[in-house]
């Protein structure tokens, strides 16, 4: 069981900025579609490296979502990532009990407004 100063968080991210600004300080050279961050080890890292003990227990994942009529294999992509995210059931540590996945994937449901 989890120690009570154990505490619990929530991480958010803008997935786009993640992706970009990681490749660009860890690995420029490589591919964009090669280099794709998985938002669970990023909030277990995060959990891990806060001074007080931490757990991530919720991971909410904005993206932007292509459009399927003009890019069909990235939009494909795309919802195959986003599908093993929110399948993730793994917990931070042993000791928590499998329960329904702490990724929750959001994206916009229309085109983008100017």
């Amino acid at each position: 069981m989890l120690s009570t100063l154990t505490e619990r968080i929530a991480v958010f991210l803008d997935f786009q900025n993640v992706h970009l600004v990681g490749r660009g300080l860890f690995d420029s050279g490589c591919e964009l579609h090669r280099c794709v961050p998985d938002p669970v080890r990023i909030a277990d890292l995060i959990a891990s490296r806060r001074k007080r003990s931490s757990t991530a227990e919720a991971i909410r994942v904005y993206r932007g979502r292509p459009d399927p009529n003009h890019q069909p294999v990235v939009t494909a992509s795309n919802d195959a990532q986003a599908s093993r995210w929110t399948r993730d059931t793994h917990p931070p540590t042993a000791q928590l009990p499998q329960r329904k996945s702490r990724v929750t994937y959001d994206c916009p449901q229309g085109p983008a407004q100017s």
